[in-house]
């Protein structure tokens, strides 16, 4: 599926929280897509998907797409100002022929326009390149990637910002699969700095460098296949949090996490397949007087495909991210997600989902509830040219006060080569 499809239902409405950079990977890129299983939207359309331009040993996928709608809460506040709202999303992408290893480069970006509030206006883009090294039975994958993105008023655990706030991230991974009889080990190390610029609060500008922080990440995960496509899996991680500065008079946040889960990567068939980890995740703060977390985590993935046509999936995520607020060191982060993809017929793909996320913040006592769903219609014109037809809905219960919902219709005219 191109790879616009999936970068649309990231920027129309979407609510995240702003520092889980894993929901901001370009799909597609070789290291960085981790989902279970090739659904009916995402899987290749050979009929209809572009066939991209080669030149010499690579592939060349270039997308635009032009959208136009309505927009219910732009600034999504207790007093809304609705109106029109127009976007322009574009990508390339590389991919290398070879015939083992692979070289991968995708390059991204969503410009979204509010004629009538124009400081809502933003332009978020990314650069991602990956590699892929085969070594025998044993492989190497590397990627890089930056992205440019925006906090809004939507994320979970942030302030009521005047407008989006700009803020880049830098990500390199790189893992190592090695393959021994049944046992499968996969040791992965990352690097994860994120850069904030100031932002606007009740007219005032106000500094986010005591946001600023590099996280050093390593895993080793080992699966062991005790049947066909039936894993027992386990994982330990470790991550060290490096905070650049801190708030005047305060400490800094620096903080170590340790987490160990158990679980299983399990196809019991076609038509289902589940992965499922649970543990325990504790966070260290180098500040004494900051009590140390410990809670129970889990990372849940279902896919059921009752035919070639149909995909239903559910994610389900807890963990302990770090806060944007002033007062809460961290939070219990709490994500489930329910999708359903339908192939009406080959021209016409159907998608659905809806998502609930929590955050609990212990210093205080205090949490923040938000929902979304989105409806969307893709019609697969030839294969340079689709329209989608999207429909989003976002509903966010603050720590304090009533609850803030926005609405966004869009009508989008894809093209590809």
């Amino acid at each position: 599926m191109p790879i616009l499809a999936g970068l649309g239902v990231v920027v129309a409405a979407g609510i995240a929280c702003a520092d889980l950079v894993d929901a901001y990977f370009p799909p597609g890129i070789i290291g960085a897509d981790a989902n279970v299983g090739i659904t009916v939207y995402s899987r290749e359309h050979k009929a209809t998907d572009p066939i991209g331009v080669h030149l010499g040993a690579f592939t060349i996928r270039p997308q635009v797409a032009f959208g136009a709608g309505y927009d219910s809460n732009p600034l999504f506040s207790r007093k809304p100002k609705p109106g029109a709202v127009f976007q322009t999303t574009g990508s390339v992408a590389a991919t290398s022929n070879w015939s083992t290893d692979k070289l991968s480069g995708l390059i991204t970006f969503d410009d979204t326009r509010y004629p009538s509030l124009t400081n809502q206006s933003t332009t978020n883009w990314s650069a991602s390149l990956g590699t892929v090294l085969n070594l025998g039975t044993d492989r190497i994958a590397t990627t890089a990637t930056h992205l440019g993105l925006h906090q809004t008023a939507r994320d979970l655990n942030t302030a009521s910002l005047d407008a989006p706030g700009a803020y880049g991230v830098n990500n390199l991974r790189a893992t190592y699969t090695a393959e021994r009889g049944q046992f499968t080990f996969t040791p992965l190390v990352q690097y994860t700095g994120y850069r904030y610029d100031d932002v606007s609060i009740a007219g005032a500008r106000v500094s986010q460098g005591y946001r600023d922080r590099d996280i050093f990440d390593g895993e080793m995960a080992t699966k062991f296949s005790y049947a066909l496509l039936r894993d027992i899996a386990v994982v330990l991680r470790g991550a060290s949090i490096q905070y650049r500065e801190a708030r005047p008079g305060l400490p800094k946040p620096d903080a170590t996490t340790v987490s160990a889960l158990v679980g299983l990567d399990h196809s019991t068939s076609a038509v289902w397949r589940y992965r499922i980890l649970a543990g325990v995740q504790g966070r260290q703060s180098a500040n004494p007087a900051v009590k140390a977390r410990t809670a129970p985590v889990v990372e849940a993935n279902l896919i059921y495909m009752p035919s070639g046509l149909t995909t239903i999936g559910l994610t389900v995520t807890r963990a302990v991210q770090d806060a944007a607020g002033e007062f809460a060191a961290a939070f219990t982060y709490t994500e489930a997600r329910l999708s359903v993809d339908h192939e009406l017929t080959r021209d016409v793909l159907l998608h659905g989902h809806v998502r609930v996320q929590r955050a609990e913040y212990d210093q205080t006592g205090t949490a923040e509830t938000a929902a979304s769903a989105e409806a969307s219609a893709s019609w697969l014109m030839n294969r340079n040219m689709r329209v989608v037809g999207s429909y989003n809905y976002i509903s966010k219960q603050p720590a304090a006060g009533g609850a803030i919902t926005e609405s966004l219709a869009m009508v989008r005219l894809q093209l590809g080569l």
